[in-house]
């Protein structure tokens, strides 16, 4: 059970990954005196009756970030695109003197940055701030991918009663996990094809990435055959490539960046974000950007 759902949400290798950081549920609940399944049902057992399971956006995630986008732009917030930071650096020398970002077609200089792109990325950007920011590259980062299916409905010979299921590596699969999207999400369950998204990819497993779309496409619509019975051609299909997009975060993760997150809040106005600080899930993102940004307000005192 933990294998397949902690592995697969993280895309990781299970004994490998912080059961602090990206199970906490389960390791509360396998601190039950009757042992991880008692102590999961007692999780259940206190959720509030009738809550789902799941949330999201009824017009997608990506509505969220456009709502936001056009929220702080009515409030005078600028917005620059298409500009690659190559480098940020300490402005006069001192955290009051603020930061200098480079790009590639120039630079400016700010009161304070929040970085938000990915540890790989990060790492770099930092170099000339602190030495501590090494640590951000030796984070591992794992590829994944997303195969969104629109399936007939007369060609699924048994599909899934539930929101979906998750595939451990002991089966030899390319596919994951699969989230039956019309059942998971009522207001998808209104369109006639059934909506499936299928995932690919996890730690010492870059198999898929060898494969163009149309051969990814296959090859998942083969696996899923042999699931729930496929025997109608597709009617639509989307692929889409996170490399590098999920970060394993190990045992100790948290030690091991404290001395550069301490280094950041009490000699700069930098601060960071992102899924590489405390997991992938959306709610963690928020709070720790929340964290991040009030921090950096408060330094400026």
């Amino acid at each position: 059970m933990v294998g397949p759902l902690i592995g697969g949400i993280n895309a990781g290798d299970p004994d490998r990954l912080s059961a602090e950081l990206c199970a906490p549920q389960l390791l509360a609940a396998s601190h039950h005196e009757g042992g991880l399944l008692a102590g999961c049902r007692r999780v259940v057992e206190a959720r509030r009756p009738g809550a789902p399971v799941f949330v999201t956006h009824r017009h997608g995630t990506e509505a969220i970030v456009s709502l936001l986008h056009a929220q702080l732009s009515a409030r005078g917030v600028r917005f620059r695109t298409g500009h690659p930071v190559d480098a940020i650096e300490m402005a006069g020398g001192t955290r009051r003197g603020g930061v200098t970002i480079r790009s590639h077609d120039g630079a400016g200089t700010f009161d304070g940055a929040i970085v938000a792109t990915p540890a790989h990325l990060a790492g770099p950007m930092l170099a000339s701030v602190t030495d501590e920011a090494a640590i951000l590259d030796e984070i591992a980062m794992v590829g994944v991918g997303l195969v969104a299916l629109a399936l007939d409905p007369a060609g699924v010979h048994d599909p899934p009663s539930g929101s979906g299921f998750l595939v451990p590596p002991t089966e030899g699969r390319l596919l994951t996990a699969c989230s039956w999207a019309s059942s998971k999400w009522p207001h998808l369950g209104e369109v006639d094809p059934i909506l499936v998204r299928c995932s690919v990819g996890r730690r010492d497993d870059l198999a898929w990435a060898d494969l163009d779309d149309d051969a990814l496409v296959d090859a998942i619509s083969r696996e899923l055959g042999d699931l729930v019975g496929l025997d109608r051609p597709l009617i639509a299909s989307r692929v889409t490539r996170w490399h590098a997009g999920f970060p394993q975060l190990e045992p100790g993760h948290t030690r091991r960046l404290t001395p550069l997150l301490d280094h950041l809040a009490e000699m700069t106005p930098i601060r960071l974000a992102g899924a590489h600080l405390e997991g992938v899930g959306i709610p963690t993102c928020i709070r720790t950007a929340r964290s991040s940004a009030r921090s950096l307000l408060a330094s400026f005192g």
